[in-house]
């Protein structure tokens, strides 16, 4: 089995981010590992990094449990509802397995290129002792971070809240709901709702 689960950012409880897991405690506390370790940028770690800053972090919820290989799909679709539904989503591709979706840049793509050529995997490299600490010293910053939300339930007023903004922002945007309905109707007419191609 797996679950679709969505991060919410606990200053306003607004969904912000959606994936697919079959571990979701271990994942949601991989989200902000992530965000602390690389140097990457994109929305989601600037993100996660924002809330960090604050004393922070973000709130996991799992939405549905499914069939491990049927999470891809599900994924495509939750994200592709919520964008419709005009949440602002920090997912960088479209969901599904892999980067479907991501367009790399071409610096990225002459990047990439450049690091793949040459000693693969570091074959023979020895760190030095200086290199050693750093990483060391790196870990135990990385095991600083602010508390997971695994195990604490939100109260019962914070999950009514939550409920109502998304309630609100749903039922307030009749735009947002017939730019969903034309959406759903014209993937299902063609026959491509879900498709990972989208023909």
């Amino acid at each position: 089995m797996a679950v679709i689960y969505a991060l919410e950012d606990p200053r306003d409880g607004e969904l912000r981010y959606i994936g697919f897991t079959s571990a979701p405690g271990r994942r949601f506390r991989e989200h902000v590992h992530e965000a602390l370790r690389t140097k990457i940028k994109n929305h989601r770690y600037d993100w996660i990094r924002s809330l960090l800053r604050d004393g922070l972090s973000p709130v996991g919820r799992v939405i549905v449990e499914c069939p491990k290989e049927e999470a891809p799909l599900l994924e495509r679709i939750c994200i592709a509802v919520y964008r419709a539904l005009g949440f602002n989503l920090v997912n960088c591709t479209d969901g599904g397995e892999g980067v479907h979706g991501y367009v790399y840049s071409d610096e990225t793509r002459a990047k990439m290129a450049a690091a793949a050529r040459g000693n693969k995997n570091s074959v023979g490299h020895r760190h030095t002792e200086g290199s050693k600490l750093k990483m060391s010293e790196s870990q135990k910053r990385v095991g600083n971070r602010p508390p997971s939300h695994k195990g604490v339930k939100a109260s019962p007023e914070t999950r009514a809240k939550m409920a109502e903004s998304h309630r609100r922002r749903y039922q307030e945007s009749p735009e947002l709901r017939a730019r969903l309905s034309d959406v759903m109707k014209s993937q299902w007419e063609n026959g491509t709702l879900g498709r990972k191609d989208g023909s």
